[in-house]
């Protein structure tokens, strides 16, 4: 029986990706050009294609829309909103009526999340064009396509009132929205390979964070047969210690590291 390889793409996306896009990741395009002609040059002996989509709202909880202090005035890209910053009034949330979440949202970062709550600008906005695959990859995708066969995407972030770097369940759970809880299925196609290749953007946030939480579900023997593809992903700026820590992790875990033009299969 032939071995089942899969290509893992993180949030490959027009946003991040390319030059001057609301949250382009630097080192984005040359990601993506390199994540093309890796599925152009292997896509013969890959058995599937899993694309993660960041797919938000505009009123977001990390995008301004959602906060305003007390003149009324919304927070700048990148402003980090804290739960004191919350607590005493500095920021509160634009419809009152979140303001008891906003505040249990805040604490629970604060007390043990991965990330700060980082006010970003809008980004991959649902059915914009922002939110669609980036060039290189799409056009590789496009023709691995005619072998035939069919990519699996799977969408998140959809909620408005958690972020969800990850593809495994959102940073905290959102009550009873089904979409911010732990997807399964996901989970379940990451034990159907013998080798799953992953790349994607950024290496600091979505990146890791999908598979920190995919190692905390299956076993380290599983996690040996994964391998970050470390010239098809790059940082976002000031976040590298936290890339860092979650590498080191990972690779204690049995993550391989390698480049997208030395891998052999």
């Amino acid at each position: 029986m032939s071995m089942k390889i899969a290509l893992l793409a993180i949030d490959m996306q027009r946003d991040f990706v390319l030059d001057g896009a609301p949250l382009s990741v630097p080192g984005g395009e040359a990601d993506d050009k390199r994540a093309g002609e890796l599925i152009d040059r292997i896509g013969e002996k890959l058995t599937s294609i899993i694309c993660t989509l960041d797919q938000h709202q505009k009123f977001h909880i990390a995008h301004a829309q959602y906060w305003v202090d007390k003149d009324g005035n919304h927070p700048k890209p990148f402003d980090v909103i804290s739960h004191d910053s919350v607590a005493d009034g500095f920021w509160r949330t634009k419809h009152m009526g979140l303001q008891e979440w906003g505040l249990k949202y805040t604490k629970q970062l604060d007390d043990g999340g991965r990330f700060p709550l980082v006010i970003w600008p809008e980004h991959c906005l649902i059915g914009r064009h922002g939110a669609c695959l980036s060039p290189k990859i799409e056009e590789a995708i496009s023709r691995w396509e005619t072998k035939p066969a069919v990519v699996r995407y799977v969408a998140k972030g959809s909620c408005p009132h958690t972020e969800h770097y990850g593809a495994v369940k959102a940073e905290v759970p959102y009550k009873d929205d089904p979409t911010t809880q732990m997807n399964t299925p996901f989970v379940r196609l990451m034990e159907e390979p013998d080798l799953i290749l992953f790349l994607g953007e950024a290496d600091t946030h979505c990146v890791p964070t999908t598979m920190l939480d995919t190692a905390d579900e299956l076993s380290d023997e599983h996690m040996k047969k994964i391998v970050f593809l470390e010239d098809c992903a790059s940082s976002v700026p000031g976040f590298e210690k936290q890339r860092d820590d979650a590498f080191n992790k990972l690779i204690a875990r049995g993550m391989r590291v390698d480049r997208s033009d030395k891998i052999l299969l």
